[in-house]
């Protein structure tokens, strides 16, 4: 019981520190309207303007992971060619590295080319169409690229693995390889996997605020709370479909 009024009153802490909060950062905000939206604005362009430097570090991040997908080949060869354990250890270690990387260029890639296109939303002129096409391309090819590496590397994956099952191009792809997991391997899906959603949850909570915050100075609009809280929705009704028909088999 002293254990439950202690987690409410930490609670209630909490609330009133974070009301404080938006309280004074409002009262701020409208005291300096002027400079606020002016700083929101060189923001917003300065964002625009990294849009090529992000897509040129997606670029980095597939080198990098092909790189690391090509010591990982290695030393599969070597692990398989009468290694010990802990050569497939490594061998192993060195794919999930490659497939780490691949992951972050991926989602770089695709929000620098959004905040590259939505900031040039309607104000297109024929000197910045050839930069667009190049993000563009450069967009398509980065994805093709860490599409044939994920998929190579699924390959190495299951050399090491033979029980594992699954094409990494095919949509059952995920289905596929979890049901060749063991217990063991399924555990520590799941518990990666809540870990993310509670990490996602938290993303989502405080990028949503921040949205609602900035819209009193900058136009953002709804469309980026509506889509925020679209994704909040799928995510939690996934998770809980899930959860009951699991506890329901």
């Amino acid at each position: 019981m002293k254990k439950d009024s202690k987690v409410l009153i930490r609670f209630i802490l909490l609330m009133a520190l974070a009301m404080a909060a938006g309280g004074i950062m409002g009262y701020a905000s409208a005291s300096h309207r002027q400079t606020v939206s002016g700083m929101l604005t060189v923001m917003m362009d300065m964002l625009i303007t990294a849009a090529p430097a992000g897509i040129a570090v997606s670029g980095l991040l597939t080198v990098l992971s092909f790189t690391d997908y090509g010591k990982g080949k290695t030393l599969t060869e070597k692990a398989l060619a009468g290694g010990e354990e802990s050569d497939y250890d490594a061998a192993e270690k060195q794919l999930e590295k490659s497939l780490e990387k691949g992951n972050y260029s991926l989602i770089l890639s695709y929000t620098a080319l959004g905040m590259l296109v939505s900031g040039f939303a309607g104000k297109y002129t024929a000197t910045d169409m050839p930069m667009v096409l190049v993000a563009l391309a450069v967009f398509f090819m980065l994805m093709l690229v860490n599409t044939f590496i994920q998929s190579a590397l699924v390959k190495q994956v299951k050399r090491l693995n033979p029980e594992k099952q699954g094409n990494a191009l095919d949509p059952k792809f995920h289905q596929d390889w979890l049901d060749s997991c063991d217990e063991a391997q399924r555990a520590l899906i799941g518990k990666a996997a809540y870990a993310a959603y509670r990490a996602t949850q938290k993303a989502i909570l405080a990028t949503m605020l921040v949205a609602m915050a900035v819209s009193f100075e900058y136009p953002l609009g709804p469309l980026p709370v509506v889509l925020l809280g679209a994704i909040w929705l799928v995510q939690t009704a996934a998770y809980m479909k899930t959860s009951h028909s699991e506890d329901f088999k």
